[in-house]
Order: C-alpha cells, then structure tokens, then sequence
C-alpha cells in the first residue's frame, strides 16, 4: 500500500488516554434522537418507500443540547451517540416495518407490538455479529471510504473546534422541526391545507383532467424534506414515472375496457393493473444494478489478501472470537426460533435464509463502503426471488 493511501486513511482523531466514551448520557442521547428518526421513517417509508439516516443529526443534536448545558460530549461521546442514533433511527428499515410486515397485514396476518419488538429485536440482535468479521476486512485492510461515515466523523470534529458552528446547525433542525409540526397540526384541523382539491382552486381544463385521474398537490413538509435529500434526478424520474403511469397507461388501461373498475381499485381497476408494469421495471432496475456491479460481488467473495499484516489501532477492545461465534449461534437461533413461532416459517428455511444474508450483507457492506449507497431493494429481490423458487406460494 503506498505512503499516499495510508495518509489519506489517516486517523482524524487520537482520543486522549482516558477519555470519555460508553456513557449514559451518550446513549440516552443518541437512542432518543434515533427512536425520533426510527418513528418518522416508518410513516415517511410508508408513504414513499424510503427510509433515511440519523448519523449526523444525532450527532449535532446530541453534541448542541449538551454544549447549551455547559456539559459537552467529547469526541468518542459524540460518536457514541451517533452509533446509537444511527442503529435506532435504522430499526425500522432492518425490522421490516417498512414493506414485509405491512404486506403481509394487508395479505391479512395480524401482529402485536410486542411481537413486532420481538422480532426486531432477534434480527437487530444477530445484525449486530454479522458485522464483526466485516470490520477488519472493510476497515483495515481495504480501507473503504465509507462516505457517510467519512463525513458524520468530519462533523464531529468540526463541532469540537467550534461549537457555535454545532449550534447553528441544531438551531436549524429545531426550528424546521417547529415548522413542520405547526403545519401538521393546521393540516389536521384543516386538510385542505395539505392537500389543496384542485377542483376548487381552478378551472383550467388539463388540470381538472389531471384532478380527476389521481393528480393532486401535495404540500406537506415532510414531502419537501424528503425531496431536498434526495435530489432532484430522482425526483423527475418519480415525476415522470408518475405520469407515464396514471396520466398515460391508466387512462388507456380504462378507455380500452382492461380494467374497468374504478381508478384506486386494486383488483378491477388501473391502479391494480398498473402495479404489475411497475413492479416489473423496480425488479428488473435492481437486479440489472447488482448484474453490472459484478465486479464488487467478486471483491466481497475473495477479498484482499494481507488482513494478518494490517496493524489494529483498537486490538484490545475487539470481541473474543468465542464471544462472536457464541452470539452467532445464539442469534441465528434466536431469529429461526421467533421466524418459526410468529410467521409459521420453517426454522431450517431461516437457516437458509441467514446464510445467505451473511452473504449479501458482505455485498452490501463493501457496496456502501464504496458508493455509498445499499443496495437493499436489490438484496431483497434476490432473497425473494431465492425463496420464491424454495417455497412457492408461502407469504411469508
């Protein structure tokens, strides 16, 4: 590896001997901050399907409200925080609140939250030792840029050398956070104020056209936060996805008697038949963005070597081997266990189920160490595709 690698991987931070780290206060901190982003992922998740991060906001409002008390976080405090806000704010996406678990109560399967906690509490646990043997690959001996990562670390030393910086930024989180729960609350006294019927507010013709086959104006903030991350590519492919969809094959759906039944009828109308042409370009799009990023599949298969050669800067707090394999077990029995007793799977297809997840977990991994960006909508299509073809017309 040449000298200029190895600085640009240099450490950003040498923690003093004796520092500040697991505290409660950390904890506490980053768990509330990511049980916030944990809540508002599941209702943005079930309106457009995403889920986003809490690493950094944990971080910057963890780091604020301590520095207004006069008591800051140090550094591997802030991070602390961060990690736990990072883990919550994501257990929903892990937990499968997001999509399988509102499927399969829509196929008619009902679940307690405590069941649900259960459950994610059995994946979340066997989460956390699919990730132990990843670090020292990925970490050390590759050295994957981690982007995100990369850049919650910069926030946080940033925020130690200037606080006042830290504390504009939560002063902006706060004060669109106020905003967007007044609008909600005006929006449920008067709806209209969220989604304004166009009917009402105009009489141009394509626009009442547009009224009638589903278009609306949509001015929740949440919709607008959601468009700011995402980016505007993304966004004008939903736009035109959205009309070639029901301003184009809806309409021709219905006019050519295909689906006659009304427009959000699921089993006679457009909006059931239009699922499928739908579904067809998500799968086809992810499975063809896994097909042309071969090339990390076979970097995660046979990975780098020299892991013996790579100096661990954190050797003395690594887990024991036997405490990893010991979790494993106990996770992956845990998770076939609460499979079997709360979605009626067979608990040697949970076993086929997690080792191919350690698998895809590996792809993934090195997918977001390099580009940022999990390719779990891929992942979950061929985990689908896999169980498909073992048990066909089970559900679950």
């Amino acid at each position: 590896m040449s000298n200029d690698s190895r600085s640009a991987t240099a450490p950003l931070y040498s923690p003093a001997p004796g520092e500040a780290q697991l505290t409660l206060r950390a904890v506490l901190a980053g768990c509330l901050v990511g049980s916030v982003v944990s809540c508002t992922n599941i209702y943005i998740g079930l309106k457009i399907g995403w889920s986003f991060g809490a690493s950094i906001v944990a971080a910057v409002l963890s780091f604020a409200v301590f520095a207004a008390a006069g008591r800051r976080l140090s550094v591997l405090e802030t991070n602390i925080a961060q990690t736990a806000g990072s883990a919550a704010g994501y257990m929903s996406s892990a937990a499968g609140l997001l999509a399988p678990i509102p499927a399969l109560q829509m196929s008619g399967y009902e679940f307690t939250w405590q069941t649900l906690m259960l459950w994610a509490y059995s994946v979340g646990f066997l989460g956390v030792f699919f990730a132990v043997p990843l670090r020292r690959q990925m970490v050390l001996v590759e050295q994957l840029r981690f982007p995100t990562g990369t850049a919650t670390a910069e926030t946080v030393m940033a925020m130690q050398s200037g606080a006042g910086d830290a504390m504009l930024k939560a002063k902006a989180l706060v004060f669109a956070a106020l905003g967007a729960f007044a609008f909600a609350l005006l929006a449920h006294f008067y709806p209209k104020l969220e989604a304004p019927p166009l009917h009402e507010i105009t009489q141009i013709g394509f626009l009442i056209t547009a009224a009638n086959w589903g278009f609306t104006i949509a001015l929740g903030p949440a919709l607008y936060g959601a468009g700011f991350l995402i980016g505007p590519r993304v966004v004008l492919s939903l736009v035109l996805g959205a009309v070639i969809g029901w301003g184009v094959l809806a309409y021709q759906v219905q006019s050519q008697g295909w689906a006659p039944g009304k427009l959000m009828d699921f089993k006679t109308g457009p909006r059931g038949w239009i699922l499928w042409p739908g579904v067809a370009l998500m799968v086809s799009e992810a499975l063809a963005s896994l097909a042309f990023s071969w090339r990390t599949f076979l970097r995660a298969l046979f990975p780098q070597s020299g892991a013996e050669q790579v100096e661990d800067p954190a050797a003395a707090e690594n887990i024991p081997t036997s405490w990893w394999t010991g979790g494993l077990l106990l996770g992956s029995c845990l998770a076939a266990g609460v499979s079997q007793g709360v979605f009626g799977i067979p608990w040697y297809l949970s076993l086929v189920a997690i080792a191919l997840s350690s698998v895809l977990a590996v792809v993934a991994v090195r997918s977001t160490g390099e580009t940022d960006i999990n390719p779990v909508g891929g992942m979950g299509k061929v985990t689908q595709l896999v169980f498909g073809g073992i048990a066909p017309g089970n559900a679950t």
